[in-house]
């Protein structure tokens, strides 16, 4: 033992602090990474505190495996557990569910959209189902030339131009599988036709040099971290921002939100905490620009956050 007076003493006692508290530095280390690196164009600031959702919506157990959502009103939500064919209508005043559409039969259901009193609700074979809010009932099918190597998982309405964009997250329409790319594709509603050539091609890779990184460490493993990432970007949800026309791609695979503007052009690349984004699958906003994002339940209740948009 070393005398309490020797300066070895104090020097053994600083190690062993080091020792003990050394791995909360490291742990630190990779949050403050998965909390804040992105890459972003100069000319574009994300409008939300992405790390810090303003509410949480706590999901009752039939919905623990929510997939889509899509607005009804500022107060009211449709969502879609993704193996029952079951419209959800969630109020957030009361936290309930309040009413179900029956649509059709057990399936893997992932998106929705919403064009007026219609919901568009997607399955992942490529399938979209037409539902009336006022009839409460399945009104239309559209049989799209998307299947289950496609595997749809996105769905949102474009007013612009009055098409349905659809996200795949397999391969691309033509069969062939470009490594790293993936497909968005549009659906007009005036002619009833799908277009077979992409409305996006996305190869994220390709994306990223474009952009200029933030509070990305340059270090082999923060490196290592985001090419992993990367690599598994696949879209489990498409929403059109009503302020900017902006479209955000949300990736449930990777943890990562996008964002293109509407020259199709990238204008960031964010990293979600997947502590706090355990599985996002479903993002809408509502008309004033608020955004919001759905997680399936895992070891805990499945939820959707509220962003409130930020005023510059």
């Amino acid at each position: 033992m070393f005398d309490k007076e020797s300066p070895l003493f104090y020097v053994g006692i600083v190690l062993l602090i080091l020792v003990f508290i050394s791995p909360f530095f490291l742990m630190n280390r990779v949050d403050h990474f998965e909390d804040l690196s992105h890459f972003q164009s100069e000319s574009f600031e994300l409008p939300f505190s992405i790390l810090e959702p303003n509410k949480m919506y706590a999901m009752p157990r039939k919905l623990k495996e929510i997939s889509g959502l899509t607005l009804k009103n500022n107060q009211q939500v449709y969502t879609v557990n993704d193996e029952k064919g079951k419209l959800y209508l969630f109020d957030f005043d009361q936290g309930v569910v309040i009413s179900e559409i029956d649509f059709g039969k057990q399936s893997d259901y992932e998106a929705l959209a919403t064009k007026g009193d219609t919901v568009f609700v997607a399955e992942s074979n490529g399938n979209i189902i037409v539902v009336s809010t006022v009839n409460n009932t399945k009104v239309d099918e559209i049989d799209t030339p998307l299947n289950s190597s496609n595997d749809v998982e996105g769905l949102c309405f474009d007013s612009a131009r009055n098409q349905l964009l659809i996200a795949c997250k397999g391969q691309l329409e033509s069969g062939k599988h470009r490594k790293g790319r993936r497909g968005i594709y549009s659906f007009d509603l005036s002619t009833q036709s799908f277009q077979k050539d992409p409305y996006l091609l996305i190869d994220l890779k390709e994306e990223l040099k474009k952009l200029n990184p933030v509070d990305v460490e340059k270090s082999i493993s923060q490196k290592s971290k985001i090419k992993s990432r990367v690599n598994m970007f696949a879209p489990s949800g498409l929403a059109i921002d009503p302020i900017t026309g902006y479209l955000y791609v949300l990736a449930n695979k990777g943890g990562i939100l996008t964002v293109f503007d509407k020259g199709k052009n990238i204008l960031g690349v964010f990293f979600l905490n997947q502590k706090i984004y355990s599985q996002p699958e479903g993002i809408v906003f509502n008309k004033a620009g608020d955004l919001y994002i759905s997680n399936e339940g895992k070891s805990k209740k499945a939820n959707i956050y509220c962003l409130s948009r930020k005023s510059f």
